[in-house]
């Protein structure tokens, strides 16, 4: 399976988020809201991008209903 430039984004995207989750205890909590924000920004910036076929449009749906969750702090 070919992965398309928009699905390489949501990855990197969401390794992202998994560094600061594991080191959550050792980081003050306003870091982590901080974080937490620029994430969602950028999660924000990704859905504004137009997937190039049906596997896309669907990655981009889950995205949508899931923002609210994806990134929690």
């Amino acid at each position: 399976m070919v992965l398309t430039l928009f699905a390489l984004v949501v990855r990197q995207l969401l390794l992202r988020a998994i560094a600061p989750g594991r080191l959550r205890y050792q980081i003050a909590p306003s870091m982590l809201i901080k974080y937490c924000n620029k994430l969602r920004q950028l999660l924000h910036q990704v859905l504004g991008l137009k997937p190039e076929n049906e596997v896309g449009h669907k990655l981009t749906a889950h995205c949508r209903r899931l923002q609210f969750e994806l990134f929690l702090h």
